[in-house]
């Protein structure tokens, strides 16, 4: 079976804008959507961070350095300003080869950010 382009989204959000706490999260929201779709670095074509303009603190793509996605392509870029979006939201869009239909790929959306696509999170695998 030959691999095919893929692209997974997930987001989370965080409680306060700190250094640490955006690292921790960041880190923690790649990892989950790497691991749900067994995603490894030498996969992925190129990861895009967004953040809401209430985080300042750091860039979302140092929590995926961290992991040690040192030789994958990452931006970053602020979200549009929507009046009734979450506040303090990071999300993540993966773009990867992968053996699996797109109808087995899992979004991840943790915490508050559950409520983004609360139609992914009544089902057990998310789409693309």
């Amino acid at each position: 079976m030959f691999k095919r382009v893929a692209a997974v989204r997930g987001a989370i959000v965080l409680d306060i804008d700190e250094k640490e706490e955006l690292l921790i999260k960041t880190s923690d929201l790649v990892s989950k959507l790497m691991q749900e779709n067994n995603i490894k670095s030498k996969d992925i074509i190129f990861i895009l961070l967004t953040a809401t303009k209430d985080i300042r603190s750091a860039f979302p793509a140092e929590g995926a350095r961290a992991i040690g996605l040192s030789s994958v392509p990452l931006i970053c870029a602020q979200e549009i300003d929507v009046d009734y979006s979450l506040e303090r939201c990071i999300r993540v869009l993966i773009q990867f080869y992968t053996r699996k239909n797109h109808n087995r790929i899992k979004s991840v959306y943790l915490g508050a950010a559950k409520s983004l696509r609360s139609d992914l999170n009544s089902r057990e695998q998310g789409g693309v």
